[in-house]
């Protein structure tokens, strides 16, 4: 029996057949979006969506904030968190939210998001800001001759342009928070979303001695657009922070995420108003993501004769195998995450940062180019029924991203006393038999440019 390759049965995106997706294509930005010159991968919602998995936050964050915004009686908060414990996904959440807002017109799989009909078909005002491209030492130029250094300034000539700037000038120039009615005034009556995201890197970009005075005033100004929000029946603030499991920090801007979570907590219990805590991505959704953006189709149905040999070959060699220990969840594995192996899926969870897993930035730029090898490569792996380790270039430097404290860390048969350094145990598919195992030496080999990758086998690795 001749197995189907995953040519046969997935159609890769045109990207990455081509081979030129990058790190860079992941690298969303809010003011990008908002300015319109964003790349057309987040600018325009078709693209957008197509390539974005609707995760269980995603679809909580868009149906809770559109009913909100329609002062609908189904909704639950008017003030939300998105809380990346686990990592990535909040500022793409944030995009999402701003394409919601304009209707998701000609966007042909909303549905997948979200119900059409909450949709907004008025006008709704929106306010984000980007801590990353805020400047609050010399002012963000919001139009010629006009600058904004805080928060609370680029958010009022977000909502009313320049009249509603000048309302909170002095605000913005001296430091002060202004109250919840004149923020209240800002949204005009109107549907209103503010989002708020990487204050942390605003934060950090204050000098040391202005923190602490900036971090009070930033209390002061959450009170009072939680206080004014909460008493506008169609208005919602959304904000980011990045904090661990057990409520820590402990990114790159931990001291800074930290700061702001207990500054957040203080707003929350002067206000006494609590935010709604949303995670965009959670774990056991990153090969569902992968899956997204690598392929434009799969046929999951002609999938089940791949995955069904794999099942025979586990069984009938389970002697000479890793053990895996309790139930064996592996089939369920490869079910849902075909053409990805779920030993892969493993290793990149290992090999990776958190970020890079679940926004599926790094992922996908390593598990790229043994899909692009189906497109005018000179080195096609026609026999490959799934993308596993040994179709991914170790030298791949998105895959050489480690977690923190590790200088590089390739993707490699990892070590154990069950898988010795000198052997790898792989499965070659025979066009008229059933798989056999085969031991072999480790796959590392030197290319003609003298650097070690993984060598492109026509097989896989069980």
């Amino acid at each position: 029996m001749t197995l189907p390759t995953i040519f046969d049965i997935c159609t890769p995106r045109q990207d990455v057949l081509r081979g030129t997706i990058s790190e860079s294509d992941f690298a969303a930005d809010l003011a990008q979006v908002l300015r319109g010159d964003a790349p057309q991968e987040y600018l325009d919602p078709v693209k957008f969506f197509a390539n974005t998995h609707p995760t269980r936050g995603l679809k909580d964050l868009l149906r809770n904030v559109c009913l909100r915004l329609a002062g609908s009686p189904d909704q639950v908060a008017a003030i939300f968190r998105l809380d990346t414990k686990y990592g990535g996904g909040k500022t793409h959440a944030l995009i999402a939210l701003t394409h919601a807002t304009k209707g998701m017109t000609g966007v042909p799989n909303t549905a997948e998001f979200l119900d059409p009909a909450i949709l907004p078909t008025t006008k709704v005002r929106v306010a984000a800001f980007d801590g990353e491209n805020a400047d609050p030492l010399n002012g963000r130029l919001l139009e010629p001759g006009l600058r904004a250094y805080t928060p609370r300034g680029e958010i009022a000539y977000a909502l009313a342009g320049r009249e509603g700037y000048e309302r909170v000038r002095r605000s913005d120039e001296q430091g002060g928070a202004p109250g919840a009615a004149t923020i209240q005034e800002l949204f005009g009556g109107e549907p209103t979303l503010i989002l708020m995201d990487e204050l942390s890197i605003y934060l950090r970009k204050l000098k040391a001695r202005d923190r602490e005075t900036a971090g009070g005033q930033l209390t002061a100004f959450l009170t009072a657009l939680f206080k004014a929000v909460e008493s506008s029946p169609n208005a919602v603030v959304v904000y980011t922070l990045a904090i661990g499991k057990g409520g820590k920090a402990t990114d790159a801007y931990s001291d800074e995420n930290q700061f702001i979570a207990d500054k957040m907590e203080e707003a929350e219990s002067v206000s006494a108003r609590k935010a709604t805590l949303l995670d965009p991505t959670e774990e056991d959704e990153t090969v569902k993501i992968l899956r997204r953006r690598l392929f434009d189709r799969i046929d999951d149905a002609a999938a089940t004769a791949v995955i069904e040999s794999y099942r025979q070959i586990w069984e009938q060699h389970r002697d000479h195998l890793p053990p895996v220990g309790g139930r064996d969840a592996r089939l369920d594995a490869f079910a849902s995450g075909y053409p990805l192996h779920p030993e892969l899926i493993d290793t990149l969870r290992e090999k990776m940062s958190p970020w890079a897993i679940s926004s599926g930035s790094a992922a996908c730029c390593a598990c790229s180019p043994a899909v692009s090898a189906g497109s005018g490569s000179s080195v096609r792996p026609m026999r490959t029924p799934s993308i596993c380790i040994t179709s991914t270039p170790a030298s791949n430097r998105s895959a050489r991203r480690s977690s923190p404290g590790s200088a590089s860390a390739s993707l490699s048969p990892p070590s154990s006393p069950t898988w010795p350094r000198w052997m790898a145990i792989k499965a070659r598919w025979h066009s008229s038999s059933t798989p056999t195992i085969t031991r072999d030496s480790h796959p590392m080999a030197p290319t003609s440019a003298g650097r070690s990758c993984f060598t492109p086998w026509p097989s896989t690795r069980i």
